[in-house]
C-alpha cells in the first residue's frame, strides 16, 4: 500500500492554479499534475503493510488532536531540482511556522511508532508539474485564495492501466485548542473546530495520553479543562452530566 499524507486545497484555488498551469504548458513541457491532485504533501510512505497502516493512523490521530487549525497562502512559483528532476511548485506563506511544526510532528510521531524518518525532507509546497525543463520562470501573479488548514488527509496511491489514481482513506481534523460541542450521543461527541470542521470524538477509542492545557469546550455553558487534566476525562464528565439531565427531564 502506497500512502500520502496531505493538506487539501480549496476548489477555487485549484481552479486558479490549473489556469496558470495551462498558460505555462506550451513553454514549459513536463508532466503536469491533474487539477484534482493539487495538494500540499506532508509525507509519502510506500509499501505499508497492515501493521504499519494501523501505526500511521494512530500517529495522525495523535498529531491532529494537538494541532491548531491555521491559514496559508500561495507565495512564489519556483522550479526545484527535486531528486534530480525539476519540479514546478508554489511555495507557501502565512502561518508557515505552524506548517513546519505539523510536518515535523507527523514525522516524529511516525518515527516513535517504528516508521523510518524521511531522509529527503522537503519544505512542504504545492507541486504543479515534474520533469520540467529548468529555465527562468516568467513573472506570474500569485493566487490570493486562503488555504484554511482544518484537517490532514490520508490517501492511497494506486497505479492503473491509465495512470495513477488517488483514493482518500481517512480525514483527521485538527482540533488542538478550541472545540464547540454540537451533539452528544452515548460515548461519541460531535464537535466543530475553530474553522467549522466536524470532529467526532469516540471516548472508547481516544488515547488516554492526549493532554492539553486550558482547553475550552462549550456545551450550553463554558467548561474549562484544568491544567494537566486529560480531554478524555473532561468530556466524559460532560457526557455523564448530559445523560443525568435527560434522565431528570424524562
Amino acid at each position: 500500500m502506497n500512502l500520502k499524507i496531505v493538506i487539501q486545497l480549496p476548489n477555487k484555488l485549484k481552479n486558479e492554479i490549473d489556469d496558470i498551469a495551462n498558460d505555462l504548458y506550451d513553454d514549459y513541457k513536463g508532466l503536469y499534475v491533474k487539477k484534482d491532485n493539487f495538494w500540499i504533501t506532508l509525507r509519502e510512505i510506500n509499501n505499508a503493510d497492515s501493521f504499519m497502516f494501523r501505526q500511521i493512523k494512530s500517529a495522525l490521530y495523535s498529531v491532529s488532536s494537538k494541532s491548531d487549525p491555521f491559514v496559508l497562502y500561495c507565495h512564489e512559483l519556483q522550479l526545484l531540482n527535486h531528486r534530480r528532476k525539476s519540479s514546478m511548485v508554489y511555495s507557501l506563506r502565512g502561518l508557515t511556522s505552524k506548517l513546519v511544526s505539523l510536518h515535523q510532528n507527523i514525522n516524529s510521531s511516525l518515527f516513535t511508532r517504528g516508521i523510518d524518518r524521511d531522509v529527503e525532507v522537503e519544505t512542504p509546497n504545492i507541486e504543479i508539474a515534474k520533469k520540467v525543463s529548468y529555465k527562468q520562470l516568467p513573472f506570474i501573479s500569485t493566487p490570493q485564495v486562503p488555504i484554511e488548514v482544518a484537517a490532514i488527509d490520508l490517501i492511497e496511491q494506486k497505479r492503473t492501466l491509465t495512470g495513477v489514481e488517488y483514493k482518500k482513506i481517512m480525514e483527521y481534523p485538527l482540533f488542538g485548542g478550541y472545540l464547540l460541542v454540537t451533539k452528544i450521543e452515548d460515548d461519541k461527541v460531535i464537535c466543530e473546530n475553530s474553522f467549522g470542521k466536524s470532529v467526532t470524538l469516540d471516548m472508547l477509542e481516544m488515547p488516554l495520553d492526549i493532554k492539553l492545557k486550558d482547553v475550552i469546550v462549550k456545551t450550553g455553558a463554558s467548561y474549562t479543562i484544568a491544567q494537566n487534566e486529560t480531554r478524555v476525562r473532561a468530556i466524559h464528565e460532560q457526557i455523564q452530566k448530559e445523560k443525568q439531565k435527560n434522565i431528570e427531564k424524562g
